[in-house]
């Protein structure tokens, strides 16, 4: 869409298509596949993660051996090396998200108006991946009032420097929807945009409330009924907690904590504050998402809090290194402490190396069999967008949700008539749709891929066609 229309084709394909427009630029100057543009795209992106987050890390006053430490817990993350194989946005702006907490910290130790653009357009390019990273752009300036070594004047001045990349963009959009050239489309988009805002804080109200309603109804007893609020809260609070301490890791947790508690760099200073800062707002965005989807929290969403918060680690696994040094031999608090933490950085390592999770391998060998084994013009029919892409063909039937598929009635609209082949991804609750698609196609799948973990399965039909 983008090489034949240009940027409003790509826009209503999909609302937010910088990484996918990246992706065909990628594609098209090294003469690649999408596919293989995205694991360049990874590749790239993770190597830069890690660098950033070393680069950071000497930022704060770290050492040599910090620096090697901080290689070895962002190397040994489990969670960051697990989306390294899928094609994510994600990857994009989990590095440009940590290049502008590098010159946020840059700019408050010297308030250079270079520091300042440089974290704009960094966070900029972050948000142009993912929509989050304007709800940064817009809060972490705000840092500025918290410090107690500036004057208010100082302050202000300090926040303006900030806002530079965010003052000139804003003039810039104004231009462009003042203009002749973008009266009605754009002005769409941008309506769309303010639509959605209030849209994902209604979504939020409703869930909350149809959890309260049906815990009141169906969970609580009659004689808890007035508690049913508190059950609601607290269950969400924990479930969110939990959802951020297993992606961050126990032993990453104890770490970070310990070396707040030691207070282990005292050369942190205002950087400490822009880190604590920092963490609130991706907890806001991580709560936000985390009720919107009614106590679901995707994996990859948590990943810029944990980064954030893994900044202390390398201080905490260092001082916790040398209190061992000193008595090796001796089990006391110290020493448990930080064989806990080496063994599960171990145990990442290993878990980085071979995936005990689940996967979608499956996916990508769907897609691969329908380029090796069926004609260029073949026309391909999915449920599945991410497969719209790689089968590399001709391919419809997919939207961007598609959690109303699998209905009996929409099976039996025979919605792949006019393509050669289709493919259906499903879960374990899917099965009875796919045995009601083989009776209407009057066919079993010619082939059939497997996640074994969680028992998805990628399901491959050659459409015969009525003579």
């Amino acid at each position: 869409a983008f090489w034949t229309g240009g940027i409003n084709a790509a826009l209503v394909v999909y609302g937010w298509p910088f990484y996918s427009i990246v992706l065909a630029i990628v594609s098209h100057v090294f003469h690649l596949s999408l596919l293989h543009s995205g694991y360049l795209l990874n590749y790239i992106f993770s190597v830069l993660t890690v660098l950033i987050f070393i680069k950071i890390v000497k930022e704060l006053g770290g050492t040599t051996k910090l620096l090697w430490i901080a290689a070895l817990v962002m190397l040994a993350y489990i969670d960051f090396n697990h989306f390294r194989a899928d094609i994510l946005r994600d990857n994009g702006y989990w590095f440009f998200y940590l290049l502008s907490v590098f010159y946020l910290f840059r700019f408050i130790q010297n308030t250079r108006c270079i520091d300042a653009i440089l974290w704009g357009f960094s966070i900029l390019i972050g948000a142009l991946f993912r929509i989050e990273g304007a709800i940064f752009f817009l809060l972490a300036p705000f840092i500025i009032f918290l410090f107690k070594d500036m004057s208010f004047f100082q302050k202000l001045k300090s926040y303006f420097k900030l806002n530079v990349v965010l003052i000139a963009l804003a003039l810039v959009m104004s231009a462009v929807f003042m203009s002749h050239l973008t009266q009605g489309y754009h002005s769409e988009k941008l309506s769309d945009s303010f639509s959605q805002v209030i849209s994902g804080v209604s979504t939020i109200y409703y869930s909350l409330n149809s959890m309260w309603l049906n815990t009141k109804l169906h969970v609580i007893g009659p004689l808890a009924v007035n508690e049913s609020a508190n059950f609601v809260f607290f269950g969400l609070f924990g479930l969110y907690v939990y959802s951020v301490l297993a992606l961050i890791s126990l032993g990453y947790f104890i770490a970070a904590i310990y070396a707040q508690l030691k207070k282990v760099n005292p050369g942190f200073g205002n950087n400490r504050l822009i880190l604590f800062w920092c963490i609130f707002i991706n907890l806001l965005v991580t709560s936000a998402f985390f009720l919107q989807n009614q106590g679901f929290l995707s994996d990859r969403y948590i990943i810029p809090l944990a980064l954030t918060f893994m900044i202390f680690v390398p201080f905490g696994l260092s001082y916790l290194y040398e209190r061992w040094q000193e008595c090796p031999k001796k089990w006391n608090g110290n020493n448990i402490l930080f064989w806990f933490v080496c063994l599960t950085i171990i145990w990442m390592a290993v878990g980085s190396l071979w995936r005990f999770g689940p996967s979608k391998i499956y996916i990508y060998k769907s897609a691969r069999w329908i380029r090796k084994n069926t004609p260029q013009d073949s026309k391909v029919y999915t449920n599945h967008t991410v497969l719209g892409t790689l089968v590399e063909r001709k391919s419809g039937g997919f939207t961007p949700t598609n959690s109303d598929y699998f209905t009996y009635q929409k099976i039996s609209q025979k919605p792949w008539s006019g393509y050669n082949y289709a493919i259906f991804i499903t879960s374990s609750g899917d099965k009875k749709y796919v045995s009601q698609i083989e009776k209407t196609m009057k066919q079993k799948p010619i082939e059939v891929y497997y996640d074994n973990h969680r028992r998805d399965q990628a399901y491959i039909f050659k459409i015969t066609r009525k003579k």
